[in-house]
């Protein structure tokens, strides 16, 4: 299993916070999940662009936390559980099963991953890329550069879910390569 030490190592800088176990709604049964939440922790940040950890006292579930904006949801994916931004678009757990989803009025719900711990995997692997690309490039910058680095991090940050995740990974290929896509424009 993911330790806290390893998500320090993967978003340096940033803070990892855990999770009240009071703070998860009694829904949440998958163990994994509740385990990940309240002994590992989230990282709170990648760049500003995945954004993660409750606003508050409880984790809301994507109705609530549509309703807050006087929104209604997407159809179907008001019981899952909203854990922050992953972009522009919603980042939620399924708490039954573990299951990671993007959450879109476009599309509703798509996969990122088959767990948590999968997702913290694949986007701790962006990180550390990130973190190199941004040490190496204040010495030779560029656009051509950054698109070269979009390029290639997008290539392996596919491989990687690949080989994590290979259940999910053909459902998953959208959301990661948007995902990439913003983290990699911060950088121009």
């Amino acid at each position: 299993m993911l330790d806290r030490d390893k998500l320090e190592e993967w978003f340096p800088g940033g803070d990892v916070v855990t999770v009240s176990p009071t703070a998860i709604p009694d829904a949440a049964i998958n163990e994994p999940l509740r385990e990940l939440l309240t002994e590992v922790g989230l990282p709170e940040s990648l760049l500003g662009v995945v954004v993660l950890g409750p606003t508050g006292d409880s984790i809301e579930t994507v109705e609530q936390s549509y309703g807050s904006i006087g929104e209604d949801a997407p159809d179907g994916t008001g019981h899952l559980l909203y854990l922050g931004l992953a972009g522009t678009r919603s980042l939620c757990v399924n708490g039954q099963t573990g299951e990671v989803l993007e959450v879109d009025e476009e599309f509703g719900s798509r996969p990122f991953n088959s767990n948590l711990e999968a997702f913290l995997r694949v986007l701790g692997f962006v990180s550390v890329e990130v973190e190199a690309y941004i040490k190496e490039s204040w010495v030779e910058g560029g656009d051509s550069q950054v698109l070269k680095f979009a390029a290639n991090l997008k290539r392996r940050t596919l491989e990687k879910l690949r080989k994590i995740d290979p259940d999910k990974a053909s459902a998953a290929e959208s959301a990661w390569s948007q995902l990439v896509g913003n983290i990699t424009e911060v950088l121009t």
